[in-house]
């Protein structure tokens, strides 16, 4: 299983599932829309976003799998009211990004002020707090 699929089956759709209020679809697309996000929620009717997904095992937060689709793809459908979050499942934990803050980059490191959240393990309140917060 790539990583990416193993923090999506192990560590976040139980917590999705959890969640009370927390509606969400994975998105997998293989009808030529390139770039769109790994996930959209939508958090008691109210809070509506997408997320990106990554997970590459280094000591800094490591976006050289994020393609230049997806990057695009955040850049053009970002608003205030529909946020594009970027989740990355890292050596140092995960940690969580607003898109448009970090679209440049390949690489970002561990204690940069971009990062909106960071945790050695997700739980189901620090993704309420996410997708209520961001």
């Amino acid at each position: 299983m790539k990583p990416e699929q193993a923090f999506w089956n192990n560590d976040l759709r139980p917590l999705f599932q959890s969640v009370r209020g927390l509606f969400y679809e994975r998105v997998e697309l293989r009808t030529g829309q390139a770039g769109f996000p790994d996930l959209v929620y939508c958090y008691k009717n109210q809070r509506v976003g997408a997320i990106e997904l990554k997970a590459r095992m280094k000591e800094y937060w490591d976006l050289s799998t994020w393609t230049q689709e997806q990057r695009a793809w955040a850049q053009r459908f970002t608003t205030p009211n529909f946020p594009v979050l970027l989740l990355i499942k890292g050596a140092a934990g995960v940690a969580a990004f607003k898109a448009v803050d970090v679209i440049q980059e390949k690489r970002v490191e561990d204690g940069d002020p971009r990062t909106l959240m960071r945790c050695s393990k997700v739980s189901g309140p620090w993704l309420v707090q996410l997708v209520c917060t961001f």
